[in-house]
């Protein structure tokens, strides 16, 4: 009679490698509805400028009002999370996240929708950084960057899910019908979170928190901040994501009607591919960077080199056929949310384990500080060339490809400058 093999003594035990999976699946899902709240506006757009009397402007400002709170309170999300712990920070902020979707569902006017989508972007800002905490006291040190692939993938999902089936969604029960079913699924699984998740194994584990070496959250803060490692990814990451988000997350819907003629459901299949690119793109980019090239900035850099080429074939006005329109945003999505994990693990390898968290927080504050600025500035863009709900066109969008462009070129610089670990 054969005996069974001894485990690997780094392996976590048996019942914590079954459960690590069902949190993993658990906070996963959660991630990737933060990820569908920022697509919605896309598909949506036209019908919320419509239905609650909006300029482009206020249309912009209304995105932004999910990512202003969202990019700020990634300056407290770190020493948040220490204090209340991962499970409760992310249960308490996503339910406040799900009640603001539901409130949103009934907005008649601007304030009414701007306070919902505030309260949405203040509960979606206290996701990533629990997440990411409890990844790493449930996986080894060597899964992590495997783990956050995966997270973007899962992301790539949901960005897919506020793409072509939010606009079949939409067809069926409207926009106030549809945030409705949202908001009641992200109390659901605020539920379960509660139920499921907790924030480290009980006993022996793969990872064990380390006492804080530096207790004053300021001087974590300014410690990070001066850290001349941490600044060229965060470039990078303001300017790719920012075109992104500003692109992917709200423009990019409007452009495909105006200046390409598609209904919404037509332009929502183009707007999911921006999900392919993610879902393909974030293990691929991670298996070059670790098994091929073996250096995060190298596949960073041609990422960046990548986003220059796309941004260069819209601003210098070249016509695309409806495969182009494919191909372009499954490009987009894999070279800027797609290669987010490897600026993200650039940051975080630049810092002790104590200064990770305060690291992640401020990052993603600037990643997303990126989409939020872009995401107004390119409303108030479109406005100063007389673009409407009804009359857009594409040589409304000209400038606002030129700028696209303009940060793509200063991103790539700043890939060029990271430092690998």
């Amino acid at each position: 009679m054969s005996k069974r093999p001894l485990p690997h003594p780094d392996s976590p035990p048996a019942p914590t490698n079954r459960r690590r999976w069902t949190i993993f699946a658990v906070v996963s899902f959660i991630y990737l509805l933060v990820y569908f709240h920022r697509q919605a506006p896309a598909v949506l757009a036209l019908d919320l400028m419509s239905d609650l009397r909006l300029k482009g402007s206020f249309l912009g400002l209304l995105g932004a009002a999910y990512f202003f709170p969202y990019a700020l309170l990634q300056l407290v999300a770190g020493p948040v999370t220490k204090t209340l712990g991962p499970r409760r920070t992310l249960c308490i902020f996503f339910g406040l996240a799900g009640i603001g979707t539901i409130g949103f569902s009934f907005a008649t006017d601007l304030p009414t929708a701007l306070g919902c989508r505030f309260l949405v972007g203040v509960g979606a800002a206290m996701v990533l950084v629990p997440v990411l905490e409890i990844v790493s006291a449930w996986f080894r040190r060597e899964e992590f960057t495997t783990m956050v692939g995966l997270l973007i993938a899962v992301a790539g999902i949901g960005v897919y899910a506020g793409a072509a089936p939010l606009g079949q969604l939409d067809h069926l029960l409207g926009w106030r019908g549809s945030f409705m079913v949202v908001g009641g699924l992200s109390l659901c699984l605020v539920g379960c979170a509660w139920l499921v998740v907790r924030d480290r194994p009980q006993g022996p584990g793969p990872q064990q928190p380390k006492p804080l070496q530096e207790n004053s959250a300021c001087g974590r803060t300014v410690k990070v901040l001066s850290t001349p490692a941490f600044w060229p990814p965060v470039i990078w990451a303001f300017l790719a994501l920012g075109v992104f988000i500003s692109f992917g997350g709200l423009w990019g819907g409007p452009w495909l009607m105006h200046a390409h003629g598609l209904d919404k459901i037509r332009a929502g299949h183009v707007l999911a591919m921006l999900a392919l690119g993610m879902i393909l793109g974030g293990p691929l980019l991670g298996f070059l960077a670790e098994r091929v090239l073996k250096s995060r900035k190298k596949v960073l850099v041609l990422a960046a080199f990548g986003l220059v080429l796309l941004t260069a074939a819209t601003a210098f006005g070249n016509a695309m056929t409806l495969t182009g329109l494919f191909l372009w945003f499954g490009l987009l999505g894999m070279t800027t949310m797609a290669a987010s994990p490897l600026s993200l693990t650039l940051v975080r390898t630049a810092f002790a384990d104590d200064l990770a968290p305060t690291a992640t927080g401020l990052a993603n504050f600037f990643f997303l500080a990126g989409g939020a600025l872009m995401q107004q500035a390119g409303g108030w863009l479109l406005e100063t060339q007389g673009h409407t709900a009804s009359t857009g066109t594409a040589e409304h969008y000209a400038p606002l490809f030129q700028a696209y462009f303009a940060c793509a070129l200063v991103a790539l610089v700043a890939a060029l400058l990271t430092r690998d670990r």
